[in-house]
Parts: C-alpha cells; structure tokens; sequence
C-alpha cells in the first residue's frame, strides 16, 4: 500500500475519532494534514481519488453503527444494510473529495483562506443523506464550540479549517 493511502486513511481516522470519542477533539486540527500532504505532488484525478477514499473511509470508521440503524429500522438483513451502508460512505467520500480537487486545482490561496471557504461551501451546498459539520467534532472545546452561537456551524468550520 503507497504512503498516500495511508496518508489518506490516517486522514480519515484523525477526521472520525473526535465523533466517537469526544474527547479526542484535538485530532480535528490535524486530520486534512496527511491529506494535503499525499496531494501535494498529485496529478488532479490523483487528488480526487485520494479525496475520496479519506471521505469514504471517514464515513465507513465515524458512522459504523449507521449499518445496525439501517438493519433495525428499515427492516433489512444485515447484508443488505452493509451494502446500502457503503453506498452512504461511497455517496460521502464525493465532498472530500470535491474538497481535495479544488484545493489541488486552486490551491491554498492568500492566507490560506481558499480550503476554508472550500470546505464551508461545499457543507453548505452539497447535499448530504446525514448532514455532520466539521464543526461537530468539537463538541468537547466549549470555548470554541459556543463560537457557533455568532457564526453558525459554518463558521467554526471555517476556524477550524
């Protein structure tokens, strides 16, 4: 497995764990950094592939228990739930990997402000089966969660971004 993969699966898990397991909100800050740099010197269907594999992935570790969900409540075996489950993480990994392709193809831009406002606007505008905000993760970090009283989840996001 290239170190980019695991880069990007490392992505992922830094990206899931503070929704399992509040506490680790710290690992947000970090999580797009294996990420970035595994796009760094990627062709753009490098970066979008890569994208989407640190997004599927995050699904598939931060909503494993959407499979038990589905199977309960909608009635289906277990097979049938593990397959409609990965369609979701599949669905999921589209806005990272929409994220990493405009980063790629636009870059940080000044002050690094361009993979903030990336990453808002395509929470704000892509259309998601279960909504999450980046924000989310930090549930745990009062002092910053309660930023979201002035700015929305949106403009924790773009902080934490």
């Amino acid at each position: 497995m290239s170190r980019k993969v695991l880069a990007c699966i490392s992505s992922a898990v830094l990206l899931a764990l503070p929704y399992l397991f509040p506490a680790l909100f710290p690992l947000a800050w970090v999580a797009f950094a294996p990420l970035f740099w595994a796009t760094q010197q990627a062709t753009i269907r490098q970066a979008l592939f890569l994208g989407w594999l640190t997004g599927m992935v995050a699904h598939l570790v931060g909503f494993y228990w959407l499979t038990y969900t589905i199977k309960v409540f909608g009635g289906y075996s277990y097979g049938v739930s593990a397959v409609i489950f990965c369609l979701f993480a599949a669905y999921g990994g589209l806005t990272l990997a929409l994220f990493t392709l405009l980063v790629r193809r636009c870059g940080f831009g000044p002050v690094g402000l361009f993979a903030p406002l990336f990453w808002v606007a395509i929470e704000f505008w892509f259309p998601s089966l279960f909504p999450w905000h980046l924000a989310g993760s930090q549930s745990e970090f009062l002092v910053l969660i309660q930023s979201a009283d002035l700015a929305g989840p949106f403009g924790t996001s773009f902080l934490l971004m």
